[in-house]
């Protein structure tokens, strides 16, 4: 009898450690759709030029990712590799991309990501882990109150969250969590689904995951003389609605600047309001939606620029550095911009140029051969300096 209840404890074990879960609770961030199949070898043969890992606001509130980071290790893997993540508040419903390693095979550029990584996933089966700190994770199929969310895809994969991981992907296709990335059961083989790669990111429109019975058919912002003109069409089937028009200089932070009521039977014409007073540079509009029981939405965002050479630099996020950050710009018109970077004394430590198109760019600085310190950055178009930027290398 006692041979015989070691052998089931030994089958027992043999089954807990074969296929592991890692059971996590969000009711806030969810990881919504993985795609690793940038690095395949033929022109052409991947979809999109970067791997990528999208994130989802299921909340309805909003939620700050400051010293939050996005984790991958490999199908049985247990060494894993992070991307932090920038000081940005994600609205509800919101996506969020973070872009990691290119391949040069990809058919399209994915949509402006929102956090830029350089870890190269399998396009087939691996583990991302969605943690609220900046500590990399350790073994194969960590635990802790530190991961937020946590999905296994792919056939054969060692960690997952329920019975098992999603199905396998591929080169041109990604695992959605369902329902616009709502889905959470903490059942990674049933809240995702495998289909064609989709990137979304914070200009997508919002999905949020309460039931707002009012639509978004269209969100435009444009120039009309010395104002900005922002139009939006909805469908709604509440009593009644409040749009809040917020504007934004980084596409960060915002600020309302418009408010207005409208009846069930309103809602079937179209809106606009004229900003008259735009800001210099970069205008970044979106808009907020709350329902009569107080539920709410956000649109995706629209830039107009208004300046006299139609170019401003906004930024570099993040201003903490360990090794690539990106300059932000809004543009109007294509130019070439000069950039020197010197350290706290003055001493310049690096040039070089970068072109922009119309709208809205971001430009690589990559500054791993930098030591850690203050540094600035500024910025000459044809010549004259436009603006001087600072950040700090760790």
């Amino acid at each position: 009898m006692k041979k015989i209840f070691t052998l089931l404890l030994l089958i027992g074990l043999f089954f807990f450690s074969s296929a592991q879960t890692s059971p996590t609770v969000s009711n806030t961030l969810v990881i919504s759709q993985i795609y690793g199949g940038a690095g395949c070898g033929t022109a052409g043969c991947s979809t999109w030029q970067n791997d990528y890992i999208e994130l989802h606001n299921v909340s309805n509130s909003t939620v700050d990712l400051t010293g939050y980071s996005v984790q991958y290790a490999s199908t049985s893997g247990g060494s894993w590799s992070k991307t932090l993540l920038p000081a940005v508040t994600l609205q509800p419903g919101q996506y969020f991309l973070i872009a990691e390693a290119a391949g040069s095979n990809g058919t399209s550029s994915i949509p402006t990501p929102d956090a830029t990584g350089s870890t190269s996933m399998s396009a087939t089966a691996g583990k991302v882990a969605l943690v609220n700190n900046t500590t990399t994770l350790t073994g194969s199929c960590p635990t802790g109150a530190s991961i937020v969310d946590f999905v296994g895809y792919g056939t054969g994969t060692n960690c997952y969250e329920g019975t098992g991981p999603t199905a396998s992907t591929s080169t041109t296709t990604a695992a959605f969590r369902n329902s616009n990335g709502c889905t959470d059961t903490d059942n990674n083989s049933a809240d995702f689904t495998v289909a064609a790669a989709s990137p979304r990111n914070t200009a997508t429109t919002a999905s949020p995951c309460g039931a707002v019975p009012i639509f978004l058919q269209s969100f435009d912002a444009g120039k009309l003389n010395n104002a900005n003109r922002i139009n939006w069409k909805v469908n709604c089937l509440s009593t009644s609605v409040i749009f809040i028009l917020e504007r934004s200089a980084n596409a960060r932070i915002f600020v309302p600047i418009y408010t207005m009521t409208a009846t069930q039977a309103q809602c079937a014409s179209p809106f606009f309001y004229d900003d008259n007073h735009p800001l210099p540079g970069a205008n970044y509009y979106r808009l907020k939606i709350v329902d009569v029981d107080q539920q709410f939405s956000y649109s995706g965002t629209r830039l107009v620029v208004n300046k006299t050479n139609g170019i401003q630099i906004i930024g570099i996020m993040p201003t903490v550095v360990d090794n690539d950050a990106v300059i932000e710009i809004a543009s109007s018109i294509p130019a070439k911009i000069d950039w020197v970077v010197s350290d706290a004394l003055g001493k310049i430590v690096q040039k070089f140029s970068s072109n922009v198109v119309s709208g809205e760019n971001r430009v690589p600085l990559v500054i791993p051969f930098l030591s850690k310190g203050l540094y600035k950055v500024a910025g000459y178009i044809n010549g004259e300096r436009n603006a001087v930027l600072s950040f700090v290398k760790r």
